[in-house]
């Protein structure tokens, strides 16, 4: 019995000596969250059928000082600098007409500003009203988005 007792703390030594441990460091930086607000909403105000308007709105990204940053309107999509949304009747959301938006951030992913925090950016909409266009109140939304690069 002492003989099987022994081998038994003999196979026990080995497996507690059989192991091996290695300390893996963990870092992390915290930053500010990215942040955007819109600094000048776009309201073209009245507006006659038949004709051209251009109306310019803003946005504030702040965010970590030196960070890269992507920022685009939603509903043009990633990556794409203008593009055409549709401004509805709010009486009727069927009688729609097609608008044009922009933003200056087309082909760039700027840098939060390292003295400021933040950095203001542009979006336009060109409205061109069809002469046969329903009178009426006319809405749509342009969403910015913003994540660190």
């Amino acid at each position: 019995m002492k003989k099987k007792l022994s081998l038994l703390f003999v196979g026990l030594g080995i497996l507690l000596n059989a192991q091996d441990e290695a300390v893996m460091e963990v870092k992390a930086q915290i930053i500010r969250p990215i942040q955007v607000e819109v600094t000048k909403s776009i309201d073209f105000g009245k507006v006659v059928t038949g004709s051209f308007s251009r109306v310019d709105g803003g946005f504030k990204v702040t965010g970590e000082p030196g960070e890269k940053y992507v920022a685009y309107i939603k509903e043009l999509g990633e990556g794409n600098g203008e593009g055409t949304i549709e401004m509805m009747n709010d009486a009727d959301s069927s009688i729609k007409f097609p608008v044009r938006a922009w933003t200056d951030l087309f082909g760039s992913n700027p840098t939060i500003n390292s003295k400021t925090g933040y950095n203001h950016h542009s979006v336009g909409v060109d409205l061109s009203v069809p002469q046969t266009q329903t009178p009426g109140n006319y809405t749509s939304n342009l969403t910015m988005v913003v994540r660190y690069e």
